[in-house]
Formats: structure tokens, sequence, C-alpha cells
């Protein structure tokens, strides 16, 4: 009986020896399968990559910048637009259509107290009362969304322009951004709203956080070229990683 027992498990392991050895030749081959498809999905590729270089061979590094990006959008709800700061070029794909802009809705504020600054009409060390008011204008950010003032400040305190003007653009400050808003860009009314409708080359009736592609970059190259604070504090972000 201990020899009929002995036999029986001799034999059960050579069967999962077998069965053991059966799966690892389907992997195996599993494994060769998935290498051919990846190479010929890399060889489709390359081929692609190829022939769009080829075309894209002769063109200008504007022209070519152009259709990368119309390759990539395609039919997407999309849009782009680039200016090089050297050249004046630009090109642009579905520029003018108008989005919520979020937080690049802060960059009239940036440009304008910038300007401000530039002008001396606005202090470096002049100071803003916080008050929970400065969070009614038009087109405010939102209470208590992105930024580090609100946990820093309460009613009554003051903050001086261009700490306001740091954290707006390094920490996208919502409360520094309204209250720059609220103080320096006329309650995001008046000048401010006439300078920058000049700038974004459309009339805006009642500032919104609501701009294109196009706009949104010609309020980008307005901040760029008056230097200062404000391109000083965007080029080191606390979204930088």
């Amino acid at each position: 009986r201990e020899e009929q027992e002995k036999l029986r498990l001799e034999e059960q392991k050579k069967l999962e020896e077998e069965k053991k050895r059966l799966k690892e030749e389907e992997k195996k081959k599993e494994e060769e399968k998935d290498k051919l498809e990846n190479n010929t999905v890399a060889n489709e590729l390359n081929k692609k990559t190829s022939t769009n270089n080829n075309s894209l061979a002769g063109l200008d590094r504007i022209e070519r910048a152009k259709q990368v990006a119309k390759d990539y959008i395609g039919s997407k709800n999309a849009s782009v637009y680039y200016i090089d700061l050297t050249s004046g070029k630009s090109f642009g794909i579905n520029e003018n259509k108008i989005y919520y802009s979020a937080s690049t809705g802060k960059l009239p504020a940036i440009l304008y107290t910038q300007k401000k600054l530039n002008e001396g009409l606005v202090d470096t060390g002049k100071t803003f009362e916080y008050q929970d008011f400065v969070n009614d204008i038009p087109g405010a950010m939102i209470r208590g969304g992105t930024g580090i003032l609100q946990k820093e400040v309460k009613p009554g305190d003051k903050i001086d322009v261009i700490k306001l003007l740091k954290y707006t653009c390094s920490y996208s400050d919502n409360l520094a951004s309204n209250m720059l808003g609220y103080y320096v860009c006329d309650k995001n009314d008046g000048e401010f709203k006439n300078y920058t409708s000049n700038v974004i080359e459309r009339k805006i009736n009642t500032f919104a956080k609501e701009f294109s592609a196009k706009e949104t970059a010609l309020l980008m190259r307005g901040i760029y070229n008056q230097g200062g604070q404000a391109i000083s504090s965007l080029q080191k972000t606390s979204w930088d990683k």
C-alpha cells in the first residue's frame, strides 16, 4: 500500500511538472507574439514619423510648430495661439474661441499692476487693507480657492502691493488677485477694463474670467515685455516641479 501511494505521488508530480512546462511554453509563445506585434507597431510609427518629418523638412520653425499643433488638436475642443517673441511671427488654431479661463483670468490684474508700478503710479511700499468685500468685484476669483494668503491674514490686516503681486504670480493666489483687482484695477472696471480691452483687442463690457487662446497669449506677451516683479515671479512658481 505504501508503494502504491509513493507511485501515485510520483505520477502526480510528473503531471504537475508537465503542466508547468506547457504553461511556460504558452507564456513564451505569448511573449514572442507580443514582441512581434510591438515591433510591427513601432515600425509603423517610425514610418509615420519619418513621413511627417519629411513633409515638415521644408518648413520653417513656426510652420513646423503649427503643423504639429494642428495634427495633435485635430477635431478636439481645444485652441492654441503661439507668438515668437523675437520675430513677432504667430499662428493660431481655434485661437478666437472664448473659454472659461480659470486662473489665467488673473493675467490682466498682473499685467495692469506691473504697469502701474513701472509708471510709478503705485508705490512699491503701498499697502492695502484686507476686507472680505474685495471678493465681490466682477470676475473675482473664488473665495477660499487657490493660494495661501487667506491663511495668513484676518480682516483689517494690511498687505503691500509687491507681496500681493508675488502671491498672485507664484501661488496663483485667489485672495491676492482679488485684492489687486479691488484696489489697483479699479474694482475690475474703469481704466483697467479699457486697458485690458486694448491689449486683447476686444471690447470688454463686464470683466469676466473668459478669454481666448490668442487673448491669453497677448496678455502674457505684455507681461513679458514689461519685466519687473511679475515676470520674475512667474518664472518660479509653486506649480513648478
